[in-house]
């Protein structure tokens, strides 16, 4: 009997280890993510197969509608977006675009770049790499606070190419090979100019070297403002590779890096490796794991979830620069899969990377709805801190996919999703000579001084080509204050500052504010023609000073007053007690108090006024 439960404990142990063997065996390993295919057999005969559009109604921002960048024939994917911050209404877009084949192999990628100079109503530009030079793309577009463009791609046939533009992006400097080592197979570079202010001129770029061993995450800066760059610093290299390098910039010049963790080079993503450097790029922490996450990316080719096309957990990271109450904290976005479906998960940190957060949530769909939300970008207004997540959402019925942005006042403890693009369209590879699965493998967001630019693209005209929406958080709010008849305008109104109420301005007033941001406005405590005020318009309270959330269709709010009563009696009573008696008059109508929480402004009615025995 003992022998019977040894073999059959032996057999289930072998049944086991066969599993995990297979297992181990089946994991797909990590690789340089080429645009292009290396199978010379297959033949371009249909480059992309059309895709149903929609215009089904959902929740759609307010925004301007989708701008076309550079309408053409050639597919336009991975867009890198930036705006100058000396001219905000100066922005330019980066794109890889089509493939040119040589004797059955790809030769270069053509990478677009455009720009605009009205605030992205209209674009300028070319599909031709700038100066005739050759790529492999993953475009990265970026300004300096000089006002300099850069033009940041993988080098071909090696190295990472840096281009710098003075004039916004419509001529450009010749090229500066950031990679000292010059290697051939670079993948997945990102770059980021100091915005801080602090190392004015220093540019700094990161990525992946797949021609060494342990396939290193390293990286270079430059201190020329990109004329020229150091020597390597590797900041990561071992059995576990990294990939999906995201540079984002403190408000002292404090340099983080981010990339997804493959264990043991195996798929999918199982954490996010973070570095830090308060030199300026000099040295740097170590890369560690600072939180795990369920990777998206169980394939290097398409997944069948995602319609056949590949995906990825790369992280994309900002950090708040404003003098908002959030400054200093780091966001990080990306995908993930553990209820089931590809969700966007944001992690924060208020310590410079220390600690971060618990995971909260960005879209607001049902949770393990089968929906997949994917290719999530970040950006942090500086002037302001509100942060902006766009990300491609499967929000109808099969593959329809339309493109998202989340708002986040709160530092990222909540958001508003809306949709931004005006169509959807159903996901699909782009086929021969893009690689298997290949749609691009991120798309990006930017931000400044109360405007927000989402690209990405998709196929409603029949390619894949870019488009960019346009939106504001900040809309004008006109105050109104009225008597009873509704019509005729009395008496001043203001706005909390957040310490005290500003000076009162004359009614009707019109003010700037933030969608999502709550804001406190306060009415007039005067009687105007025998009527005082009453509340504001929609709101049953009446403590004179209301606080609203601003919803993008708020256009106006109104102060209403009332005519008096004149039946309304005053109410005295006389209480005992000696010298601590005193006599309670309460009147509704005419009696005001002050709130302290408030700059000590005048609330009315309901109070009472207490007048001590002499």
């Amino acid at each position: 009997m003992r022998k019977v439960f040894i073999m059959k404990k032996i057999i289930i142990l072998t049944f086991f280890y066969i599993l995990f063997y297979n297992n181990i065996l089946a994991q797909e390993k990590v690789t340089k993510w080429n645009i292009y295919s290396e199978d010379s057999n297959q033949q371009s005969v249909e480059l992309y197969k059309s895709s149903e559009k929609s215009t089904l109604s959902s929740s759609k921002f307010p925004d301007t509608s989708d701008v076309q960048l550079y309408p053409s024939s050639n597919h336009q994917t991975e867009n890198s977006i930036a705006i100058n911050p000396q001219n905000p209404d100066n922005l330019l877009v980066l794109t890889n675009g089509r493939i040119i084949m040589k004797d059955g192999k790809a030769y270069n990628v053509h990478q677009t770049h455009f720009y605009s100079t009205d605030g992205g109503l209209t674009w300028q530009g070319s599909e031709e790499n700038p100066n005739n030079i050759l790529t492999w793309g993953d475009p990265v577009a970026f300004f300096n606070n000089y006002g300099e463009a850069f033009y940041v791609t993988l080098g071909n046939p090696s190295g990472i190419s840096v281009l710098k533009s003075t004039d916004g992006g419509a001529s450009w400097d010749s090229t500066i090979n950031a990679d000292p080592k010059n290697s051939t197979e670079n993948d997945k570079e990102h770059a980021m100019a100091d915005l801080s202010g602090t190392y004015p001129d220093n540019i700094y770029v990161a990525w992946t070297d797949f021609s060494e061993q342990n396939n290193p995450v390293v990286f270079t800066r430059s201190t020329t403002r990109g004329d020229s760059f150091s020597s390597r610093i590797t900041l990561h290299s071992g059995k576990d590779i990294g990939q999906g390098v995201n540079i984002a910039i403190g408000p002292s010049g404090e340099v983080y890096i981010a990339f997804a963790n493959y264990t043991d080079g195996n798929m999918p993503e199982s954490g996010i490796r973070f570095a830090k450097s308060t030199d300026g790029g000099k040295t740097f922490s170590a890369a560690n794991i600072v939180f795990n996450i369920s990777g998206i990316r169980l394939s290097n080719d398409g997944r069948p979830e995602f319609n056949n096309i590949r995906v990825n957990s790369f992280p994309s990271m900002d950090v708040d620069r404003s003098d908002g109450p959030y400054r200093g904290n780091i966001y990080i976005v990306y995908s993930d899969r553990n209820t089931g479906d590809s969700d966007i998960y944001l992690r924060k940190s208020a310590d410079e990377g220390e600690t971060w957060s618990d995971t909260i949530r960005v879209n607001n769909d049902k949770v393990g709805n089968g929906k997949q939300q994917w290719f999530p970008s970040i950006a942090v207004d500086p002037t302001d801190g509100l942060i902006y997540v766009s990300y491609f959402n499967m929000d109808t019925t099969g593959y329809l996919t339309a493109r998202y942005v989340a708002i986040s006042t709160d530092g990222g403890d909540s958001f508003h999703c809306y949709r931004v693009s005006d169509v959807r369209f159903t996901p699909n590879e782009l086929g021969y000579p893009y690689n298997d699965g290949y749609m691009g493998d991120y798309y990006e967001i930017s931000t400044y001084n109360g405007k927000a630019y989402a690209t990405w693209s998709d196929d409603r005209t029949g390619n894949f080509q870019a488009y960019v929406s346009r939106f504001n958080s900040k809309m004008d709010l006109m105050v109104y204050q009225k008597l009873s008849d509704g019509q005729t305008d009395v008496g001043n109104v203001s706005k909390w500052d957040g310490t005290n109420f500003e000076e009162p301005l004359p009614a009707p007033q019109e003010y700037t504010v933030t969608i999502h941001k709550s804001e406190i406005f306060h009415g007039d405590t005067k009687i105007y023609f025998g009527e005082k005020y009453n509340n504001w318009d929609g709101q049953s309270d009446v403590t004179n000073h209301h606080t609203f959330s601003i919803e993008p269709n708020t256009t106006e709010i109104t102060s209403r007053f009332s005519e008096t009563d004149s039946s309304v009696a005053v109410y005295a009573q006389l209480t005992s007690g000696g010298e601590d008696a005193y006599i309670l008059f309460k009147d509704p109508w005419f009696i005001d108090s002050t709130d302290a929480a408030h700059g000590n402004a005048s609330m009315n009615r309901g109070n009472s006024a207490i007048f001590h025995q002499r």
